[in-house]
């Protein structure tokens, strides 16, 4: 456990470089992929149609399966790799793929003024700059910020939110409507929080 939990570490550290992902994507060294249950997502904020914006869509599951719900979508990534592997699967072209640099989403040419969902699965942890991300994220939603985190309140990994970071980034921003603890696998658990723009 202690050598997968070290390796897992130093593989963190590496994903926060542009380089590290495109290497992964290329060469399939992707454990992080997984099915997209959108059905689940959505039943909590009861959002069946509208526009939807995936920060960090990666190989676009997300993303494909938001747009075959109806949603008008767009997904952002900064991998080249990742969008190429998205924009091969069926029903890609149902969604709007973008390269960009989630450090500076604030300047993101975005399609709209306001998105209903913003879907954040996995992705806040390997921000540097947070509190401008989560600013950029309150200024365009209008309806749920459905974001996915790594969250063991008792240990600190590379890309752990620890609970008084959750309450210090989250909180003043975000009412939180719900949440959901999933366990993908040993030694992880993933929180997924349900939020609204306390204001704009």
């Amino acid at each position: 456990m202690q050598k997968a939990t070290n390796w897992w570490h130093f593989a963190s550290i590496w994903l926060m470089k542009k380089k590290g992902w495109d290497y992964s994507f290329k060469n399939g060294l992707t454990p992080w992929r997984e099915g997209a249950n959108v059905d689940e997502v959505l039943r909590i904020p009861r959002i069946s149609g509208g526009n939807a914006l995936d920060l960090g869509c990666g190989t676009g599951e997300w993303a494909i399966a938001l747009a075959k719900k109806g949603f008008e979508v767009e997904g952002l990534d900064f991998s080249s790799e990742a969008l190429r592997i998205a924009q091969s699967l069926p029903n890609a072209q149902k969604v709007t793929w973008a390269k960009w640099d989630l450090e500076k989403l604030a300047q993101y040419p975005f399609k709209h003024a306001l998105y209903d969902i913003v879907i954040d699965h996995k992705v806040l942890s390997f921000i540097q700059e947070k509190e401008n991300y989560l600013e950029a994220v309150k200024f365009i939603l209008s309806g749920v910020y459905i974001l996915t985190v790594f969250h063991e309140h008792d240990k600190k990994g590379a890309i752990v939110i620890l609970k008084d970071e959750f309450n210090r980034l989250i909180l003043p921003r975000f009412k939180v409507l719900d949440s959901t603890v999933t366990k993908p696998r040993p030694g992880k658990v993933l929180a997924t929080y349900y939020l609204t723009s306390l204001s704009r």
